[in-house]
């Protein structure tokens, strides 16, 4: 997928417009601008520059904020999610690609380790506290089941992937849950222009492995 259409399938029937949204780990901002484009009246972009992160990458979206489209609406805190804190509560929570980097040395052991969901579960408490009950989490990663993990070699599309640091959707919802989250959906991504073709776990397995979950807060 290409941009515009990837920021269309994460908040595809979610409300955006008066939104008030934190996003976690920012990059450069691409996706932040998208949403103070497409109707949220705030977004708090955390960018610390942590494990996975681009280097340079909040100097980046500082230097967006030039725009008086964004500069009006994007708020940039160069902190981790465990050391921010807030005034208000949000009605929407974004982490596209960085949920397993809260915690690395933990991330690889989540799926045999109760001792590791323990540590995840700490690591995610914050965003808990930060999103209203009723509000929304997006959280994306890539399976770890996978063709080309299976096989040992890196796929056209998989290039660079750690893959014992990912984990499937049924253990991201079962930590989820630890702390106050229930599923909404699970969506796996399309390939580019193939929508509901390609936009299933079988495809995925041998392609990308890469999903979108929606949870609520509750």
């Amino acid at each position: 997928m290409n941009f515009e259409q990837r920021a269309r399938f994460l908040f595809d029937g979610i409300p955006l417009e008066g939104a008030v949204v934190l996003e976690v780990g920012a990059g450069a901002g691409a996706l932040t601008a998208w949403l103070a484009r497409h109707g949220a009246k705030r977004v708090v972009a955390l960018e610390p520059e942590l494990d996975g992160s681009t280097a340079g990458a909040s100097a980046a979206l500082e230097a967006a904020l030039a725009d008086p489209v964004l500069r009006d609406v994007v708020e940039l805190h160069r902190v981790p999610l465990a050391e921010f804190r807030a005034e208000q509560r949000f009605d929407l929570a974004v982490l596209e690609g960085v949920v397993n980097h809260l915690n690395e040395g933990a991330v690889v052991r989540l799926h045999e380790d109760p001792g590791a969901v323990d540590e995840f579960v700490e690591a995610l408490r914050p965003l808990r506290r930060h999103v209203r009950d009723g509000g929304m989490a997006i959280v994306t990663d890539v399976g770890r089941r996978s063709l080309w993990r299976l096989l040992g070699v890196e796929g056209p599309w998989t290039q660079h992937i750690e893959w014992e640091k990912h984990q499937q959707p049924h253990t991201w919802i079962d930590v989820f849950r630890r702390v106050g989250f229930e599923p909404y959906d699970v969506r796996w991504s399309p390939l580019r222009n193939t929508g509901r073709l390609t936009g299933n776990r079988v495809v995925q397995f041998f392609t990308l492995a890469h999903f979108v979950l929606r949870l609520r807060a509750v």
